[in-house]
């Protein structure tokens, strides 16, 4: 196996291990549910709108990989809870409505950011000198590989006040800025080719990222009940139950009913054949784009990279 191609197997691995860690992390610590009324997609438009103050409907979307209908639904409920404000009175195009981040949203940004760099930090704590070792080398050699790039979502955080006043914070806090940034920026080019790849399949036209997100879970993190499938993605029942029977009728996904003897009111969720499909597609399209991204890298560039995955999985694990 080549150089690009190891890089991109073990990048994959990765952030297999990374989302696994992530679901038994936010399990255990129950985030999004006490402490903070929030979906993850909520906290995204937040982070965008401290970073770039004010942004459309269409440029936000855009930004952050979801329809234009969605992004306006999730919006209006942020307005009413008082997190973001809208401004239509623009002077160069009057169409144009423009989002910012009010200070309540400030308040609950930097709520959420201590509450992760405090938890942060307690792992971090309680690693070996070795493992933290590692874990610092590891972010500090993915944060390069960043830096060589020419990612646009990377560039534009770390050049923003926002990101330098965590840079202020120095200590294990820098570390866990650095550690969420890398996986925030990867993760989101990693969904975005994804669901490319998806929708360049006529038979997936209409799929969107949260559809396959389900039936990725479902795959390779064995959440098969709506419950398990709302606790990750940080959803309400309802929204998880009405995007699963959308897959089960259109044949991604079938129902599986508990045998005699079985607690009756669990209903298990299965992959269909086209399901299947769909994540091999997306899987190999990711592998083969990944390889592309790494071959731009000098051979000392790669190596970082592997080392650093090497570095990190043997913290996961």
């Amino acid at each position: 196996m080549c150089e690009a191609k190891y890089a991109a197997k073990k990048m994959l691995d990765f952030m297999d291990e990374a989302i696994k860690y992530k679901i038994q992390y936010v399990k255990k610590n129950d985030i999004f549910k006490d402490d903070f009324n929030l979906s993850e997609r909520q906290i995204k438009i937040l982070i965008a709108l401290s970073i770039f103050e004010k942004n459309t409907v269409s440029e936000m979307a855009g930004f952050m990989n979801v329809s234009k209908s969605t992004l306006s639904i999730i919006l209006t409920k942020m307005i009413k809870k008082g997190l973001v404000a809208k401004d239509s009175s623009n002077d160069e195009d009057k169409r144009k409505s423009y989002f910012s981040i009010t200070q309540k949203g400030v308040e609950e940004i930097k709520k959420l950011v201590y509450f992760a760099f405090e938890n942060f930090s307690v792992v971090y704590e309680s690693l070996s000198d070795e493992k933290k070792k590692n874990i610092e080398e590891g972010i500090n050699k993915f944060i390069c590989s960043l830096n060589s790039s020419n990612m646009d979502f990377y560039q534009v955080i770390v050049k923003s006040a926002y990101y330098k006043n965590i840079e202020n914070l120095g200590g294990v806090y820098l570390i866990a800025a650095k550690f969420y940034l890398f996986f925030i920026c990867f993760a989101e080019y990693y969904e975005s080719i994804l669901k490319r790849k998806v929708n360049d399949n006529e038979d997936f036209k209409s799929f969107t990222k949260n559809r396959y997100n389900i039936l990725h879970c479902i795959k390779y993190l064995k959440l098969d009940t709506v419950s398990k499938l709302e606790a990750y993605l940080c959803q309400s029942s309802s929204a998880v139950s009405i995007a699963v029977t959308r897959l089960v009728k259109e044949g991604f996904l079938y129902k599986e009913y508990p045998k005699s003897g079985d607690d009756g009111r669990v209903v298990y969720i299965r992959l269909a054949k086209k399901g299947l499909d769909t994540i091999d597609i997306a899987q190999k399209y990711v592998f083969n784009v990944l390889t592309m991204y790494f071959e731009e890298f000098s051979p000392s560039q790669r190596k970082d990279i592997i080392d650093a995955c090497d570095m990190l999985l043997d913290v996961f694990k």
